[in-house]
């Protein structure tokens, strides 16, 4: 009674402090009941201290307060209040995960994103799933272009192959394309570098690549570009029918 008087005044921390006494007091098997409905009390308490930390965007206490109140709710007959519970850590976790990006976090920003998908997948929530695999790929291709800027170019390129399953996972097509669109240019650059070093095949192998991306964008320009440059790959091994095959294409 205590606590609900408690909850009544939003007085939430106290409310908790009080439900947990009254359920420690019943500890006999008969009590079970009144146990059972003292942990959910105890459980909403919790829920409502983690939307009062999210309100002053305090995700992290926010997500510490449902965790507390799931691990609370794993008996069959709390099913329903735990996975209320379950949801709202999965929207904190999608808060704390664009709080960590605005900072550039993006370890933490990736963690608390597959978090995020992870709990929307445990209840069969597609849409927003797939806005939290979004969500960690635009963080992977902001690691692509900072590796790119950073002339690391391998590091790119792997970045922007998770990347593209990840856009691929959420149904993404705008995401894709964008992605694909700066792969081609990476792809491109990492094979003026392989060029540069007289490094023939790998060059070859990173164009192709570039220019089948290129094709299924639809993108004419790079598509010509590319050509040229597996021509300019096929004379330098004095491949001369190939090498003006690739020219009159790109042509």
């Amino acid at each position: 009674k205590l606590g609900s008087v408690e909850t009544a005044q939003e007085a939430f921390e106290s409310a908790l402090a009080q439900y947990r006494a009254a359920a420690a007091l019943c500890d006999a098997p008969e009590q079970a009941a009144q146990r059972s409905a003292l942990l959910e009390l105890q459980a909403q308490s919790l829920e409502s201290l983690g939307n009062r930390a999210g309100s002053r965007g305090d995700w992290n206490a926010a997500l510490d307060f449902y965790q507390q109140a799931i691990a609370l709710l794993d008996a069959p007959e709390h099913a329903e209040q735990r996975r209320d519970a379950v949801q709202l850590a999965a929207v904190a976790l999608l808060n704390r995960g664009d709080e960590a990006r605005v900072n550039q976090t993006w370890d933490t920003a990736l963690d608390t994103y597959r978090r995020a998908a992870g709990l929307f997948d445990l209840l069969a929530q597609d849409e927003p799933k797939r806005a939290a695999l979004a969500r960690q790929a635009d963080v992977v291709t902001a690691l692509a272009r900072q590796a790119r800027a950073a002339d690391d170019l391998d590091a790119a390129l792997a970045h922007y192959a998770v990347a593209a399953e990840l856009y691929s996972q959420a149904q993404d097509v705008t995401g894709l394309n964008l992605l694909q669109r700066d792969q081609v240019r990476a792809l491109t650059d990492s094979g003026n570098a392989h060029y540069a070093r007289a490094d023939w095949q790998t060059a070859a192998q990173q164009y192709q690549e570039g220019y089948a991306l290129a094709q299924e964008l639809g993108d004419r320009i790079p598509q010509a570009e590319l050509l040229y440059r597996l021509g300019q790959v096929q004379a330098e091994e004095a491949q001369w029918q190939q090498a003006l095959s690739y020219f009159s294409s790109a042509f």
